[in-house]
């Protein structure tokens, strides 16, 4: 299992990644939700082709089929300001053409990034010892 998070509704992750996974090359079929877990998930086939990785070194990926699970995270990233996890999940084929197009989409993933208001950039806590430490977050 490959994941990603994201900081956006489920609405525009699903639409996100269904559409940066078409613009890989993968062909993604109708949604649907995942008896039990509430899941959205999406069916996904990599044909077998020749594609570029970074360098511009062809690269051969062999065919797969896997599925992309859209629904909650733990509650640790819901915490952390994340609302919905993204799961690529391999179901036939190459373990490792799914993890280049995992690699891939991970380049582009945006969505784990939310914009942070002014008087949320900072906090302070509080040590055992009493003192305080301030936390600072930066873009």
């Amino acid at each position: 299992r490959f994941r990603l998070l994201s900081a956006r509704d489920a609405a525009t992750t699903h639409a996100e990644a269904r559409r940066r996974l078409e613009g890989l090359g993968v062909a993604v079929a109708p949604a649907g939700y995942t008896p039990g877990s509430g899941a959205l998930t999406l069916a996904c086939t990599a044909d077998a082709h020749h594609a570029h990785c970074e360098e511009g070194v062809p690269a051969s990926v062999r065919a797969c089929r896997f599925r992309v699970e859209i629904g909650r995270p733990s509650v640790a990233h819901v915490e952390a300001g994340y609302g919905v996890l993204v799961e690529l999940v391999l179901e036939t084929g190459a373990l490792a053409s799914l993890k280049m197009i995992y690699v891939r989409l991970k380049q582009e993933w945006d969505l784990d990034s939310s914009p942070i208001r002014v008087e949320d950039s900072f906090s302070m806590r509080e040590l055992e010892d009493g003192r305080f430490v301030e936390v600072v977050i930066e873009n």
